[in-house]
């Protein structure tokens, strides 16, 4: 299908009118001094559409000459002609040099006119302006928006006076009368951008659900139908393309649209009223694309056997626009046909296609354009899931034809080495005939060594087939696959702080709270006080057990596991870990006078928190008591990880993070033996086999090693990610109190 755009000529028409010059005092005698023509390309724009105003009045005409010694305009002056379409004025000679002048012009400059400097020819350049400040000045939104009245609804006013401009060059020469004279043609062009649309409706609409037929017609008496421009800018730019950030606006609902002749099979058919926006580009399938809203009521016939009855409803199309771009001065009109009932949800709006023409809004020949099918693909926003936890999700598309699947990449992490690995596309992802199917099993089975731990990531690429080697249509989609068991990991810093000192400060000196001076050494009385040490961040590297540089982060959604307490096997749950009991370890630490600290509460041997983050080997310490673990976790921070929110593990986190590291799913971080054990909250220690109650045991010292019964018990705290979220406090290198007097 095709369709023309006629385009007359109406210069015979009102080239005297246009000629008639209006008599301020710079204008001179015809054929002397500067000619001046500013010129709408000559389209009669108005006759394309019923009741659209005159897009080519000239109102006001503020003209500059510039000449290549100044950065200033020379001369300026304004005239007031309310032309239609061109008009031709004169400079007086006496006003001008035998130069190159350029000349420029602002056409329905809607600001004051003081805003373009002073008239005239003044050589105080202060008062003037030159021709990026005049630019800018049009950049100005709210000095552009000439073209929409309050509430952004489509033009009303009759009289649009659009923002125009142009220039060209001339060279003034004098004549055998020693007068100057020159001639400057000026094409004007506009500033904003039109949309328009022709939509053909079906006559009627038919479908069988079981024994009842449904016919529907459409409404389309009066104001029945609407349409938004949704999505246009308000703030012009003269190059055509917008900056990183940009205004939007959806113009109310125009009922303003003009019945035109339909076709075969389309008895039905109107032309929107015009909208106008200012230049922008945009990312296909992004949040800010433009896009065309058609609300249309339709009526329905139900028929059950011998019973008729009837009602309407009204339904919701997104017609999406065939380019990424408006230009200025180009006229954007779309067509489709509706052959189908919308959606009756406006936020699930039906994807409509539609044809397209695009032409320059003025010019002096016949324009030929044929209809040509948009291009589209688009993934919509609502269903772009970037998380999801079965084995099965479909990714709808929308497109103008047939779409390839391309670059599909399938990835997880093995946490043992923390590299991402590849995974084989083994029918996981295929393409359907609107849709992308990702059919990815995960292995839950909890008994074994096999289950799923790292979240999958799948990738992949649409590309339209129609579009050949253009890849501007392309869309890549990212989705995330998580099993209800997972890890994620963040890269630690290295930066430690305890009590707000790090190795740096310290190096492996001994640390305490406020009872005593850092460095000093371990005795009896200071067990209680004494809260380990920092490692030397160099020994972390990675190489080994237990020199591990990330912060492993565990989400449990479900877990199957049972673990050994107090002889008897209990099963593990998901819960709060933290005690609603407050501990006060006011003045304890340095810089605070209050610290209120929640710990692990004694109770919750088998719970494990729903998402939590274990501490990097840069958190390894020597041994210490019991009272000087839960120290050590209050004052703990690592990787701006604020202290006063970390705290021991339960002994079911223990369990289920060395049931990790067993299984191979991350480094062992707990180096225990039948002699070295780790503090769990509730005073129980786990060896490489058990857990122990140590509660009641006695810390002792010998050589500056606090052990308790003989035994070495070491400290590795936790974070519950779940509760504080993943903010970390910009300056690592001070120690930040945060998470204390928590309302549990």
């Amino acid at each position: 299908m095709s369709k023309k755009i006629f385009i007359s000529s109406i210069c015979a028409l009102v080239a005297l009118a246009a000629c008639e010059r209006v008599a301020p005092e710079n204008i001179e005698a015809e054929g002397e001094g500067l000619r001046i023509t500013v010129d709408c390309n000559e389209l009669v724009t108005k006759a394309t559409r019923d009741g659209v105003g005159n897009e080519n009045r000239i109102r006001t005409i503020d003209y500059f000459l510039f000449s290549p010694d100044f950065d200033t305009y020379r001369y300026k002056g304004r005239i007031t002609p309310d032309a239609n379409s061109n008009f031709t004025f004169y400079v007086q000679s006496a006003l001008l040099n035998e130069s190159t002048y350029t000349v420029f012009t602002i056409v329905n400059y809607p600001g004051a006119e003081s805003d373009l400097g002073v008239n005239g020819t003044s050589n105080v350049d202060s008062e003037k302006r030159t021709m990026a400040q005049l630019r800018a000045l049009l950049l100005d939104e709210s000095t552009v928006r000439t073209f929409s009245t309050v509430g952004r609804t489509p033009a009303e006013d009759k009289d649009l006076s659009l923002v125009m401009t142009g220039s060209a060059d001339v060279t003034i020469h004098a004549t055998g009368t020693s007068a100057l004279v020159g001639t400057a043609d000026i094409s004007l062009k506009r500033l904003a951008a039109k949309v328009t649309m022709d939509f053909y409706i079906a006559d009627s609409v038919e479908r069988t659900i079981g024994s009842v037929t449904e016919t529907w017609e459409p409404l389309t008496d009066g104001n029945n139908i609407r349409v938004y421009l949704c999505n246009g800018t308000e703030s012009v730019y003269l190059g055509g393309t917008s900056p990183a950030s940009y205004d939007l606006f959806d113009y109310l609902p125009n009922m303003d649209n003009t019945p035109i002749p339909g076709k075969a099979g389309y008895e039905t058919a109107f032309s929107s009223a015009t909208f106008y926006t200012y230049p922008e580009t945009w990312t296909y399938g992004s949040t800010e694309e433009p896009y065309l809203k058609l609300i249309l009521p339709w009526k329905l016939t139900r028929s059950t056997g011998s019973i008729t009855s009837n009602s309407q409803k009204e339904f919701y199309y997104k017609v999406m626009l065939p380019t990424n771009k408006f230009e200025s001065n180009y006229w954007y009109n779309l067509v489709l046909d509706v052959t189908q009932l919308g959606s009756a949800n406006e936020d699930d709006a039906v994807n409509i296609k539609c044809g397209y023409q695009v032409a320059d809004w003025g010019t002096q020949q016949i324009v030929v354009s044929t209809l040509a099918q948009g291009y589209y693909l688009d993934v919509n926003e609502s269903h772009l899931i970037n998380k999801f936890y079965s084995n099965d999700l479909d990714v709808p598309f929308f497109a103008s034809g047939s779409v390839t699947l391309q670059n599909v990449t399938i990835q997880k992490t093995d946490f043992t080495t923390s590299a991402v690995t590849p995974v084989t596309n083994s029918g996981y992802v295929a393409l359907g005939d609107d849709y992308v199917a990702i059919r990815h099993p995960l292995d839950t089975d909890y008994s074994g060594t096999t289950y799923d731990v790292s979240p999958y990531v799948f990738t992949f690429t649409l590309h339209l087939d129609a579009a050949g080697t253009d890849t501007s249509y392309d869309k890549t989609v990212t989705v995330t696959q998580y099993p209800p068991l997972y890890i994620a990991q963040v890269l630690s810093d290295g930066y430690v702080s305890i009590n707000s000192y790090s190795y740096a400060v310290n190096g492996q000196n001994r640390l305490f709270d406020n009872t005593a001076s850092v460095g000093a050494t371990v005795n009896t009385s200071l067990i209680p006080h004494y809260i380990g040490s920092i490692t030397n961040p160099s020994n972390v590297d990675g190489s080994a057990d237990n020199t591990n540089q990330y912060i492993f982060e565990i989400e449990a959604t479900i877990i199957d596991m049972e673990m050994e307490i107090d002889g008897t096997p209990t099963k593990v749950v998901i819960g709060d870990p933290r005690s609603k009991t407050p501990t006060d370890f006011d003045g304890d630490f340095s810089g605070l006078t209050s610290a209120t600290y929640y710990p692990t509460a004694e109770d919750t041997k088998n719970v494990i928190s729903p998402r939590f983050r274990i501490a990097s080997s840069y958190g390894k310490t020597f041994s210490m008591s019991y009272e000087g673990a839960r120290r050590r976790c209050a004052a703990y921070q690592e990787n701006g990880y604020p202290a006063g929110r970390w705290r021991l593990p339960t002994m079911a986190e223990i369990e289920f993070l060395i049931k990790l590291s067993d299984n191979g799913k991350i480094k062992t971080l707990f180096g225990a033996s039948t002699t070295n054990a780790y503090w769990a909250g509730g005073a129980e220690a786990r060896f490489s086999n058990q857990f122990l109650d140590l509660s009641g045991s006695t810390a002792s010292v010998s050589s500056n090693t606090v052990t308790v019964d003989g035994y070495g018990v070491f400290t590795r705290c936790v974070y519950d990610t779940w509760y504080w979220g993943t903010d970390q406090h910009a300056d690592y290198t001070s120690q930040q109190w945060l998470g204390f007097k928590t309302s549990l």
